[in-house]
């Protein structure tokens, strides 16, 4: 005990001992430009050990805290850049700043050159790292990903280490379809499948994965958050892009991006044309068991989905001075869709069969729009305040057409359905930052959300064409109309601080919300208040300047979504109806963590231990009945257990190849003893993910893929599924432009299997959707490229401290 006490204490004692803070800056010396992500060490003048390291930031800064030494050498180190040691004797005669209220030792600006090698031997790659690990998150740069060009961001998500896309364009992460989907930060009131169908794979610039987020972030989402940052050009002058692509089966994409940027403000506006074409094949098979019978069906089900989509954005950024920036921006969406459908059914009984055809056609309109006003202020204190105002608007128009063909009878029937949905979104919240958080850094804010989604469903009428004459009835009585509301107030306070070699992040967050939902037409009224409180904790431990060790604990919510609410069953299939539970409650999750990473020199190394404690776990249940109709509902479990392995490693070699794997394991226990004894009580389930790349001069070759072996579920088993994609890209123009061509799915293998078995019912289904694609894309930047936005060679501290904070 008195070891692991002594062992917690010694990061504070070390406090007391007399040490400086180093900070510096570095640049290219042809250009002068701010060299991000640069590894700089510090080694000692007497046994040459390293004493101590960091990374420049995006802006070129770096800074080394608590250097005991005052006799050491500087080694800055950068890709393509020949190696800079610096020799340090005397620091009395450096500059003295105050950075965020703590003293640093200025000790200059640092530049350096290029390699002097020959190009043909070397080749100078100026690109992001493919992943950058942060405390509470992983980001991916996905821009130079360039198998997903053509396609959209449901398709570039399949990329992603331990993220699923199922065949409806549904988000999964750690085997979780519990997961939230932000755009640039924000929520949005379209499902994920509804909103990555609209986003072309070449708007967007990088994707974060925050897979246990801290109390500053929204607690919903058990399984974490998927942050999409979109593209935005940051250079001087007026500058643009132009992105389209063609592909066959029949798939068009256009994008277009351009603004004008001066040093005090910009303008920008980008359009978006999507055209795309798909279809699907379904085999289902199912036997239900009575005492006397068996029901049989048959089911062959094929269709197609014609899409097509407008999308505008545009806006202003406004930087009057040093400390104030604000943004004003919005996007309008006409969404349209056309979808064919033909369900072949045979049912047969021991005494009975039945055989007809349902073909339906459905048509979509949706149109959404929203308005986003963001403001950050910076004082001189350190003080940052960051604002935002989000208002949006969804509006879904569906109408479906059935029509029921009996082969072995003439009543013939017509049914139509209409959907009308109107979704309301109004958000806010003020953040305050203080400090830094190579230091300590305090970070608190107030937020409020309103939501209401309303949905009419009713059937228009049924025509039944008898032997002699046509049957209309009235189906004035068959409607629903669905109301959901929710209020959510929240506020938040985060605490980090730097202990070399320890850091940590402490938060709470408090929140009060306020649930409704209710049938209108029959008062029906169901009512969810309450009020959580949701802790994280983080913990870094670096073991050197290029490994560490983190472990992380919050606390989560998976509130119920509208769908999964609404009462009245979807009839699109007269023998699967799906319907939601008004008293489905909250789930609530425990999260924990434990994480290894190593980065050093082209190569990444990131492994994980992650345990979710779940109460009330909400659970699809499917059930039949006598009349062999499944029906698909949600509720509430006791609660479930899982435990996770999650791997990463990268490697470049030979400054040309670059190799990513990843996978992710996990296990699963559950207790629904509440409702069933048949689902299965534990399961295992993997995904892995592979990225293979070549690049030299203007050429790169790209291929990746996952795959996903057979599964148990609560209900049955999921069938191995697996899928690959290969590119060709060359730059051209000068690096301006762009070709690429892509083969998505090469071998034809993505389709969903599943077979689920209960004591009355075995069930099998195979999901096939065209997946194979033929792109040929191009990419051309136009404008003022080589303008960087930069005021001058001349650096001033980001706490905004006057000109004796600057580098000279």
């Amino acid at each position: 005990m008195r070891n692991l006490i002594f062992l917690f204490i010694i990061p504070f004692l070390s406090f007391s001992q007399e040490k400086i803070n180093l900070t510096g800056l570095i640049l290219d010396a042809e250009s002068s430009e701010k060299l991000s992500f640069a590894s700089v060490s510090l080694l000692s003048n007497i046994d040459d050990k390293i004493i101590d390291g960091s990374i420049s930031d995006i802006d070129g800064i770096f800074k080394i805290i608590n250097i005991n030494e005052n006799n050491f050498r500087l080694r800055i180190e950068y890709i393509g850049y020949d190696p800079n040691i610096i020799n340090f004797t005397d620091l009395n005669k450096k500059k003295i700043i105050k950075i965020n209220d703590n003293v640093f030792t200025d000790i200059g600006v640092f530049y350096l050159n290029k390699s002097s090698q020959k190009l043909d031997e070397i080749e100078l790659v100026d690109e992001k790292p493919l992943m950058v690990q942060g405390i509470d998150k992983k980001i991916f740069n996905v821009g130079q990903d360039i198998t997903s060009s053509g396609g959209t961001a449901a398709e570039l998500m399949e990329r992603l280490p331990s993220v699923e896309v199922d065949m409806d364009g549904n988000l999964s992460l750690r085997g979780s379809d519990r997961v939230r989907l932000f755009v640039d930060g924000k929520p949005s009131l379209l499902t994920s499948s509804e909103l990555l169908e609209t986003i072309p794979a070449a708007m967007i610039e990088s994707i974060e994965l925050i897979t246990n987020p801290s109390a500053k972030y929204s607690p919903e989402g058990m399984a974490g958050i998927i942050n999409v940052i979109l593209k935005k050009n940051k250079k001087i002058g007026l500058n643009g892009n132009l992105n389209s692509s063609f592909s066959y089966p029949y798939r068009t994409n256009f994008t277009s991006l351009i603004n004008r940027r001066t040093k005090k403000s910009n303008i920008f506006v980008s359009y978006t044309l999507l055209d795309q074409f798909s279809s699907y094949i379904v085999e289902r098979k199912k036997e239900t068991y009575f005492e006397n019978d068996t029901f049989n069906l048959i089911q062959d089900r094929w269709g197609e989905e014609n899409e097509f989509s407008h999308t505008f954005k545009s806006g202003f950024d406004l930087n009057p001075n040093e400390t104030l920036n604000i943004t004003l921006q919005g996007k309008y969406n006409i969404f349209n869709s056309d979808e064919p459908d033909t369900i072949f059914y045979d049912e047969t009984t021991f005494s009975d069969q039945i055989i007809y055809y349902r073909i339906t056609n459905t048509k979509s309109e949706r149109n959404n729009w929203n308005i986003d006003l963001n403001f950050n202020k910076k004082w001189k204190n350190s003080l940052k305040m960051d604002g935002l105002l989000d208002i949006s608007e969804n509006i879904n128009n569906r109408s479906d057409i059935f029509y029921d063909q009996l082969i072995l009878n003439t009543n013939d029937s017509i049914t139509q359905i209409s959907t009308n949905r109107k979704n309301n979104q109004i958000e806010s919240r003020i953040d305050f930052i203080f400090g830094d958080e190579e230091i300590f850094k305090l970070e608190f804010g107030i937020g409020y959300r309103f939501r209401e989604m309303n949905q009419n469903i009713f059937l228009d009428s049924t025509e039944i064409n008898g032997i002699n004459q046509a049957i209309l009835v009235d189906n004035s009585n068959l409607f629903n109309h669905f109301n959901f509301q929710d209020i959510i107030l929240s506020s938040y306070l985060t605490f980090s601080k730097k202990i070399t070699p320890w850091s940590m992040m402490i938060g709470i967050r408090p929140e009060q919300a306020y649930v409704q939902s209710f049938l209108i037409d029959d008062d029906s009224n169901y009512k969810s208040n309450y009020f959580k409180i949701y802790p994280s904790l983080f913990l870094n431990y670096s073991l050197d300047e290029y490994s560490s060790v983190q472990s992380s604990y919050t606390r989560r919510v998976n509130r119920p979504k509208f769908w999964n609410l609404n009462p009245f069953p979807s009839y699109s299939d007269p023998y699967t109806l799906r319907m939601g539970n008004p008293f489905l409650k909250p789930e609530f999750v425990n999260s924990y963590e434990i994480g290894y990473q190593k980065f050093k020199r082209g190569s990444t190394f990131t492994t994980s231990i992650y345990v979710k404690d779940i109460k009330d776990v909400q659970q699809r249940f499917v059930s039949v009945d006598s009349n062999n109709v499944t029906t698909i509902s949600w509720q509430n479990l006791n609660d479930k257990i899982d435990i996770g392995f999650e791997i990463m490693v990268s490697k470049k070699f030979f400054n040309s190849i670059n190799f990513m794997i990843s996978s992710n394991i996990y296990y699963s226990k559950i207790d629904a003893s509440n409702l069933t004894s048949e689902f299965n009580n534990s399961f295992f389930g993997m995904r892995s993910n592979y990225n293979l790349s070549w690049k030299k001069k203007n050429h790169k070759i790209q291929l990746s893929g996952f795959v996903s072996p057979a599964a148990n579920t609560t209900q049955g088993r999921l069938m191995t599924m697996y899928s690959s994609d290969l590119a060709y890209s060359k730059s051209i123009l000068n690096d301006k432009g762009k070709f690429i061509f892509r083969v998505s799915d090469i071998f034809n293998t993505r389709f969903f299997g599943y077979r689920g078995i209960a004591s009355n019912f075995d069930e099998s289904v195979i999901y096939d959707r065209l997946s194979r694609f033929f792109s040929l894309s191009f990419n051309y930047n136009f404008g003022d490229q080589n303008k960087q936005n930069k005021k001058s060679k001349k650096y001033i501290p980001r706490n905004g401290s006057n000109n004796n904070g600057n580098y000279f």
